[in-house]
């Protein structure tokens, strides 16, 4: 069963449907500008100014970023930044710290530990026995 409405009801939702602006988004993010907030360089004069803040807006070439990422074959559709991630594979390896008690540990270890012929898995003595003696 249909509802049926009055002249007067159908007037006002013709005015309202009419009325409508046409939704636009808030952002072209065709002709959006990204920026990321970075801390000032050591080399801008304005460093020691203190009415000045500590970072900066720098812009972020997206075109050029999702360009690279095609190059390693991340074709995702977002603002995300995977190359972030990515590491040099002909960088130097990272450095790590040891923590002194650990290379104490290892000493006291390398003295407690017996050697062993790499072939046979046999003790090796340190003073050779002769087989005669008995």
């Amino acid at each position: 069963m249909k509802k049926e409405y009055s002249t007067a009801e159908i007037r006002i939702i013709e005015r309202s449907i009419k009325g409508m602006p046409n939704r636009r988004r808030f952002i072209d993010k065709k002709k959006a500008i990204t920026f990321q907030l970075v801390h000032r360089s050591q080399h801008d004069p304005l460093i020691a100014d203190d009415t000045v803040g500590e970072r900066v807006l720098v812009p972020v070439g997206v075109e050029q970023r999702k360009a690279e990422q095609l190059k390693y074959g991340i074709e995702y559709d977002d603002d995300y930044d995977y190359l972030q991630h990515l590491r040099d594979p002909c960088a130097p390896p990272e450095e790590f710290s040891v923590h002194v008690n650990e290379i104490e540990k290892q000493d006291d270890n390398d003295e407690e530990e017996e050697e062993y012929d790499d072939d046979d898995d046999e003790k090796i003595d340190e003073k050779p026995q002769d087989k005669e003696e008995k």
